[in-house]
């Protein structure tokens, strides 16, 4: 691994300045559909009226919620999260009450002044977060960590030639090891198996955990990362898992495969980035595998000139503006 370690570096300031740089989303849809990647991550293409989805909008409330609740004891945490006002704001609404019920009113203050606009589902959707994101509280009380960073930023060179960007949602220390593990939070309508799975060699976390390692070196820092996840909204049923936490244990191959994963996403890029939108054409696999893709040429059901067609139509149909990442 000696090999591996030497290709990755904290950024320096020049090359923050000078080097492009990719976050998780932005290889992730490349990786699952290239041209959809490339017309709203590289364009900063998207369809006209495209809104940000109820799904979207409810995970994006509830980590202001989670981000709120780890930093209640130190804001300094959070600054760099919300804004003076907000930080202010926030200490109010927790002035009064026994600690706990403090803690939950500050987080509460954050989840509903939340600028992606909460309330625009009504107040029954509202509800619903607010519910979960309590529910999330009650898990947090007897887990054995310090917290250490909340959305902690990190900027890594891959190969001296772009960088990888990023927000960790959560840095703790295990009380008994003392040592570092990053914790990433998700929201999901369903938590079952596959869910648990899929977090298992999964490139955001990978990415994520050796970040961690850059910045606090590797000696300092586990071998697996925290997935959290908490049913939105919760239901009904007896059968039902309402929230996860699992430590998925990392390898020394699972890095080097991470590294594959991104150069591979930051190739197709390079090779596609000077092309005209509706030209990109690349082959790769493609993982929409229930449905075929209208993108690639390779998996196109239109004939050449329908082909063309389509995707005149198609960039009629596309508006610059500014992508907006998930969360």
């Amino acid at each position: 691994m000696t090999n591996f370690w030497q290709r990755l570096h904290l950024s320096t300031s020049d090359e923050i300045k000078s080097l492009p740089a990719y976050d998780h989303s932005t290889l992730a849809a490349i990786a699952t559909c290239p041209r959809e990647g490339m017309l709203k991550y590289i364009h900063h293409r998207e369809p006209k009226g495209e809104t940000v989805s109820a799904a979207l909008r409810a995970g994006a409330a509830a980590h202001r919620f989670f981000a709120a609740w780890n930093g209640f004891l130190n804001l300094d945490l959070i600054k760099h999260v919300f804004t003076k006002d907000e930080l202010l704001n926030f200490t109010a609404a927790a002035e009064a009450g026994e600690a706990e019920y403090a803690q939950k009113m500050f987080a509460l203050e954050a989840l509903y002044t939340n600028p992606d606009g909460l309330q625009e589902g009504g107040r029954k959707g509202a509800d619903k977060i607010e519910a979960s994101c309590l529910f999330w509280a009650d898990q947090q009380t007897t887990k054995p960590h310090q917290i250490i960073a909340v959305e902690q930023q990190f900027s890594i060179t891959v190969d001296n030639s772009y960088r990888y960007v990023g927000l960790m949602d959560l840095v703790c220390t295990g009380v008994v090891s003392g040592l570092y593990y990053p914790t990433e939070y998700k929201t999901t309508v369903l938590i079952d198996d596959g869910y648990k799975l899929k977090w298992q060699l999964h490139p955001q976390t990978t990415g994520y955990h050796i970040a961690l390692q850059l910045i606090y070196g590797a000696d300092k820092v586990t071998d697996f990362v925290m997935v959290e996840a908490q049913l939105l909204p919760l239901v009904k049923r007896p059968d039902a898992q309402l929230h996860m936490r699992v430590p998925y244990v990392l390898e020394d191959w699972h890095l080097q495969q991470w590294l594959d994963w991104a150069n591979t996403q930051v190739a197709v890029i390079r090779a596609s980035e000077n092309v005209a939108p509706w030209m990109i054409t690349i082959e790769p696999q493609c993982y929409r595998f229930r449905s075929v893709c209208p993108y690639l040429e390779s998996f196109c059901v239109f004939d050449p000139e329908t082909r063309e067609e389509v995707y005149n139509t198609e960039m009629q149909n596309f508006v610059w503006e500014p992508y907006r990442h998930e969360q």
